[in-house]
């Protein structure tokens, strides 16, 4: 277990201070964990030294290798936004992280959020040491997927770098079991299975989830021509039975937010 804290030590080398503290001063939160979730691994850190690190990630601690949000196969059945506490009803283990009886933090508020990007899943939680501070994050919540989105490039070569020290492979997990009701029906684990969308039609509502919709933009983002961009748009519409390019963009929003 000396191994683990020694790992956690080599986050001091992450250097994403500014960008972490952007986050901490705009939903008033004390800490960021990231996961990075694919077929074959997860790769799952604290990305800075918060006072929760020891406590979740600690010696003799199991909660990364629980966590259902760390496994592929489930991740994506599961709501995109919630409060961990929720999860730890299922779980004594958890129970003790949030509500510890002995702990000079006191109690923990995590909130936990997930967006897709290509093949890969980026799931992020929230630390709060007040109940309160929680306000500023549904106050601020339009922001919430442009912000963490915009570290997903920072965070990139991190993973590269330090693979082998915060890697989780699948057949080390050992999920909680949660109850039918968390989980939705496998066809909706994500808009492309759902209706049926091309790659490249993903690829461009992904775009529009990002907020990119200048015709032009998003022809040179799909090395296509605005009219073929104007195809793709007319399809959306049609297929979400929406009447207008701006009732579109809003609906795509919507969904990076929440689904």
């Amino acid at each position: 277990m000396k191994e683990k804290n020694n790992n956690l030590q080599k986050i001091e080398q992450f250097r994403l201070d500014e960008l972490i503290n952007e986050i901490l001063m705009t939903f008033s939160c004390c800490g960021v964990d990231y996961a990075l979730v694919n077929q074959s691994f997860t790769w799952c850190t604290p990305l800075h030294a918060h006072r929760y690190i020891y406590r979740f990630y600690g010696n003799k601690n199991q909660y990364c290798y629980q966590d259902p949000y760390h496994n592929y196969n489930l991740i994506g059945l599961l709501p995109r936004f919630c409060h961990l506490s929720e999860i730890a009803v299922h779980a004594k283990a958890w129970q003790e992280l949030f509500t510890p009886e002995h702990s000079k933090y006191g109690d923990c508020y995590a909130v936990s959020y997930y967006f897709w990007g290509d093949t890969n899943i980026h799931r992020f939680v929230l630390y709060f040491d007040n109940i309160h501070n929680i306000t500023t994050l549904y106050l601020r919540f339009i922001d919430l997927y442009h912000t963490l989105n915009k570290l997903v490039s920072h965070i990139a070569p991190l993973v590269t770098k330090f693979f082998d020290e915060f890697v989780i492979y699948p057949e080390q997990l050992s999920s909680l079991a949660l109850p039918p009701h968390w989980l939705r029906a496998h066809k909706h684990k994500n808009i492309q299975v759902e209706f049926n969308l091309s790659d490249k039609e993903m690829h461009f509502f992904t775009l529009l989830g990002q907020g990119i919709t200048e015709r032009n933009e998003l022809a040179q983002h799909m090395n296509a021509s605005t009219r073929t961009v104007d195809n793709y748009i007319q399809k959306l519409k049609q297929l979400f039975r929406l009447t207008d390019s701006y009732e579109l963009f809003e609906y795509i929003k919507r969904y990076w937010l929440l689904e």
